[in-house]
């Protein structure tokens, strides 16, 4: 059985013996990848185009779907809209109401005398004796 320090000088000597040819192959793995990678990126895969109308076409559909929400969300703020102002218009004049019965309610002072007690209750609809 070997051991450790016996393997570590068997890559020793294989490295220093094979060292030239080891660093052919390292450099021709190099330009490999480096010719592989310009070749790749002047000559695309011609199913890469395929691909590209698919993701276009996909974009192009999703893209007319929004704009149909969109135009359908447009339509339900307009009618939204459309009743908040709406809304808006009669609650002022409920406000106004309210103001002219407050000032109305001011106005009113306590009779001065049973006369005018009696008066009042008959204009109100009421019978006095």
């Amino acid at each position: 059985m070997t051991t450790n320090d016996e393997l570590i000088n068997k890559g020793k000597k294989y490295i220093q013996t094979n060292w030239i040819s080891l660093v052919v192959v390292f450099i021709a793995l190099c330009l490999i990848l480096i010719i592989g990678i310009t070749f790749g990126k002047y000559h695309q895969d011609p199913n890469s185009a395929l691909i590209k109308e698919l993701i276009d076409k996909k974009v192009a559909e999703e893209k007319l779907q929004y704009e149909q929400i969109i135009k359908t969300k447009e339509g339900e703020i307009i009618s939204i809209q459309s009743q908040l102002n709406a809304s808006s218009i009669l609650n002022s004049s409920y406000i106004k109401s309210i103001i002219e019965l407050n000032n109305q309610m001011k106005k009113i002072q306590k009779p001065k005398d049973i006369n005018e007690t009696k008066r009042r209750l008959k204009e109100l609809g009421y019978e006095t004796k």
